[in-house]
Order: C-alpha cells, then sequence, then structure tokens
C-alpha cells in the first residue's frame, strides 16, 4: 500500500469536512443577512464564481496526461485563480487553488491503483454534472 492509499479516506473525510462547514457559513450569511456582511457575500459570490473554473479543472486533470495538467492546464488555472483573488481581501483563493491542485496533483506523482483513478475521474464528471444542473435550475 502506497502513501496514496494510506491517507486517501481521510482526505476524503476532510474534504467532507469542509463542505459541511462552507454550507453552513453560507447558510447562516444568506439565512439572516445583515449590513455588515457585505464582505463575507462578495467573498462567497467569488468562491462560488471561482468553483466554476475548478470543477472543469478537475475534470481536464483527471482525463489528460500528467504534463499537460503540469505544465498547461496548473498555470492556466492559477492565472484564473489570480484573477479572482483580486475581487476579495487576503489571498484566499490562491491558498485554495495550491491547496486543491496539490490535492489533484498526487495522484499525478505517484503510482496509485487504476480504481482510484477511475473513482476520481467519476468524483470530477459528477461535480460538473452536479454544478451544472444546480445552476441550470437556478437561472
Amino acid at each position: 500500500m502506497n502513501i496514496i492509499e494510506k491517507y486517501d479516506k481521510p482526505f476524503q473525510y476532510g474534504a467532507i469536512v469542509l463542505n459541511v462547514i462552507f454550507a453552513y457559513k453560507l447558510f447562516v450569511v444568506w439565512y439572516t443577512p445583515n449590513i455588515t456582511d457585505a464582505t463575507k457575500i462578495l467573498s462567497y459570490v467569488t468562491l462560488m464564481a471561482f468553483e466554476f473554473a475548478m470543477v472543469h479543472s478537475g475534470l481536464f486533470m483527471a482525463f489528460l496526461p500528467k504534463r499537460t495538467s503540469l505544465f498547461l492546464l496548473v498555470p492556466l488555472y492559477g492565472a484564473f485563480a489570480l484573477a479572482f483573488n483580486s475581487f476579495i481581501e487576503g489571498n484566499d483563493i490562491l491558498i485554495l487553488y495550491c491547496v486543491v491542485v496539490f490535492n489533484r496533483m498526487r495522484y499525478a506523482f505517484f503510482n496509485v491503483k487504476q480504481e482510484l483513478k477511475n473513482e476520481l475521474i467519476l468524483k470530477s464528471v459528477i461535480s460538473v454534472i452536479g454544478y451544472f444542473f444546480y445552476y441550470w435550475e437556478h437561472y
């Protein structure tokens, strides 16, 4: 068992916990907004817009070869991260981007079983489909 297989479940549980925390923060701001939450709302909306780019990057990074992902997609989506980060205070989106890319690249630099790669591809496809259906329904 290599290091990726050993620590894959904690990464998955960590992602679930982060999603729950973020959903709770969004719920609180949108359920009872007040005038002092304007910067939070702007940050969350910017983060949601950046998520659109990150969902696509996950799908492309899962399907494309390692070198293409590393030398083409990482800088391209890094430019998106830099642009979106200019709309908010601090470097939250850049930090988020680096963490997400590190998480995805661990599959590229280690020899992992095809089952784990297929699971990553399936999750990426489901995320893209879910994102489109969610936003298609709301517009």
